[in-house]
């Protein structure tokens, strides 16, 4: 939102909740506890926005004793003086991307059910032909992701990327052709049946996946949607469904920074809110979290370590 604009829809803000008469708006108008019995909320032309808005406001403020002081036609938001500081004193510090790369989304199949399978069927899949271990990789969802240390589980993927030569693999090829009707892209108005309309292959994973060789490596894992820090190191090479993301990366000094409770007040201050009180950490949002220089790095991978253990 540019400075232009976001000035402006303070001004309606302020005014059209009753707060202030038009000639009582100006930069630094200081907002109490009287915020509360009014309900105001910002205009948007999206509808959903503006109901979110309203929710977001009564969540912030339903605070008894809380005073609200940081709203201006610069800035505007509802958190307390001290909260305010806080994300001030962060934001000095470099973002995770600067520091340590970029982050990726996981793997859309396109039609879980064909591409998703069980130890028995991998069992049987490589039994029928010894090629068929090139692509089952180990896999976990976003459900199966825990805080710290995730949980080795017995579910693979068929990861038929882009590409591959689907005659080489017979008896994967034999597998998938029980879902060929529901695989094959929609690529014509007749066509009701199928995954999303795209330059893939029937037996091919729908989304181009460039950079699966991250899934392969140390990495830090975590679900899209979290009601709490649930951020974890994975190193058995398992490959990841989306919406999850992964970092490359093991280091546990950021992990145990992850895992905070000041990365959790960070987190809901930029993301996305979803019913139920859950954000989406997506990377865009994850990038940003600032980084401080680390110190006493021995220790904390020392605790790490503890953690890992223990769960």
């Amino acid at each position: 939102m540019d400075k232009g604009y976001k000035g402006k829809t303070y001004d309606i803000f302020a005014y059209n909740g009753g707060l202030f008469k038009p000639d009582e708006i100006m930069d630094n108008v200081k907002i109490d506890d009287d915020i509360l019995e009014r309900n105001i909320y910002g205009v948007d032309i999206n509808e959903e926005s503006v109901e979110i808005a309203k929710l977001s406001l009564w969540l912030r403020t339903a605070q008894k004793g809380r005073k609200l002081n940081t709203l201006n036609s610069e800035s505007w938001n509802f958190y307390s003086v001290e909260e305010s500081k806080l994300l001030n004193k962060l934001m000095k510090y470099k973002n995770l991307k600067d520091q340590f790369g970029k982050s990726y989304r996981g793997i859309v199949t396109g039609f879980n059910e064909a591409f998703i399978i069980n130890k028995p069927i991998k069992q049987q899949l490589e039994k029928e032909h010894i090629s068929s271990k090139e692509l089952i990789k180990p896999f976990l969802e976003g459900k199966d992701l825990s805080k710290w240390h995730s949980s080795e589980i017995e579910k693979y993927i068929i990861f038929s990327k882009r590409g591959i030569t689907i005659d080489d693999y017979p008896a994967i090829k034999n597998y998938l052709s029980s879902f060929k009707e529901k695989l094959t892209p929609r690529n014509s108005p007749e066509q009701k049946i199928g995954r999303k309309s795209g330059a893939y292959k029937w037996f091919e994973i729908q989304d181009s996946v460039d950079y699966y060789k991250v899934f392969e490596s140390s990495k830090i894992n975590w679900p899209n949607l979290q009601s709490g820090n649930k951020f974890s190191i994975e190193r058995k090479g398992y490959y990841i469904n989306a919406p999850a993301v992964v970092l490359p990366s093991d280091n546990k000094m950021l992990l145990c920074i992850l895992n905070s409770k000041i990365t959790w007040f960070f987190l809901q201050s930029i993301c996305v809110v979803r019913s139920g009180g859950y954000i989406e950490v997506k990377p865009q949002y994850f990038e940003q979290i600032p980084i401080p220089k680390f110190k006493n790095e021995d220790f904390f991978e020392q605790k790490a370590d503890e953690i890992i253990n223990y769960t």
